[in-house]
Formats: C-alpha cells, sequence, structure tokens
C-alpha cells in the first residue's frame, strides 16, 4: 500500500493540518469489538481528507511471555475506514504517529481552550 517513508510523510503533513486547525477531528467511543479482556481502546479519532475516512487511536494490548507471564504494551494505529468504520487499510507504523495523535488530543476543546481560559 504505502512504504514507510510514504507512511511517514503522510503522518508528519496530517499532523501540520491538524496543528493549523485545517484537519479537525472528532473522538467518540471505540466499536465494541475493539475491547476485549487482552486489549483496550479508550478513545478513536476520526477525520475525512479529501474524501478519505481516516481513524487514529491508541491500542493497548496484552504481550504474553508464556501463559501466565504478560506486560499490557501499545501501539497506534492509523486506519483508512469505510462510511460504517470498517477498516480498509492501515498505514505502517511510524515513529512519527505519536505526533500526530497529540495533536489531534491537544485539539480537543476542552484540552485548548484550558490555556486559553488560564491565561485570559
Amino acid at each position: 500500500m504505502f512504504t514507510k517513508k510514504q507512511a511517514v510523510e503522510i503522518v508528519e503533513k496530517l499532523t501540520e493540518l491538524t496543528q493549523h486547525n485545517l484537519l479537525n477531528w472528532e473522538s467518540v467511543a471505540p466499536p465494541l469489538f475493539m475491547n476485549s479482556p487482552d486489549s483496550r481502546v479508550d478513545l478513536v479519532y476520526t477525520s475525512q481528507y479529501s474524501g478519505t475516512k481516516i481513524r487514529i487511536y491508541l491500542h493497548h494490548f496484552k504481550y504474553n511471555f508464556d501463559d501466565e507471564r504478560y506486560i499490557w504494551d501499545s501501539q497506534i494505529n492509523f486506519e483508512f475506514i469505510d462510511n460504517i468504520g470498517n477498516s480498509i487499510g492501515m498505514l505502517p507504523r511510524t515513529p512519527n504517529a505519536y505526533d500526530l495523535l497529540h495533536a489531534v488530543q491537544f485539539q480537543n476543546p476542552q484540552i485548548s481552550g484550558f490555556y486559553d481560559s488560564l491565561f485570559k
């Protein structure tokens, strides 16, 4: 689908658009299938760019060493979705995905408005 280099460039551009409020994101509860005893997603952020629907989320999951030992780990998933929210493709994982997720989270009016209310 996309090379790692292309994925980094895509995420970088989406981060820039988000930081300049040219791309707006909506936070929604994750679909039920995203949560199980071994997997958890707290919030899903969705947007649309040039007719393409996208979502990004932090996925927490159990990493099992054996039947009794495990740790919780996490990764950021960036997906292309259809009109009803089904994943139709995933962007390769990139180190700058955290920058995009933080920009998306900061765009939340409750968070971004905190700074304004604190210093006005």
